[in-house]
């Protein structure tokens, strides 16, 4: 769900400050604004479509990602791309202790008497 919303949070920052990112730095603004969206579109669809173990490796991945580039681009957009990779830094701790509670928890075993 985390997933969902950080990526929506970074389709409306490409929808607001597109134009002003390709205006004032061109090209680089594929990668300025590419790379978050990606973050959370790769941790959306591992999220949907993987084990949960691996969702949480991807997630945490990405939202790693996610927040170095916010850090690294903090001068520009930077500032703005901070809570959608700080949600989906929340959603990897989630997912994280899911996945250990998940193999902590013993299945539920039949014997027949």
């Amino acid at each position: 769900m985390m997933e969902a919303l950080a990526t929506a949070a970074v389709v409306l920052l490409i929808v607001t400050f597109g134009p002003f990112a390709v205006r004032d730095s061109g090209l680089f603004a594929v990668a300025l604004l590419g790379i978050p969206l990606a973050a959370g579109a790769i941790s959306l669809l591992a999220t949907r479509r993987s084990t949960l173990p691996r969702a949480a490796l991807v997630t945490g991945l990405a939202s790693t990602l996610a927040l170095a580039w916010s850090v690294v681009t903090i001068v520009g957009l930077g500032l703005y791309l901070l809570p959608p990779a700080l949600l989906l830094v929340t959603s990897a701790v989630i997912l994280t202790v899911a996945a250990i509670e998940a193999r902590r928890t013993p299945r539920a075993t039949t014997t027949v008497a």
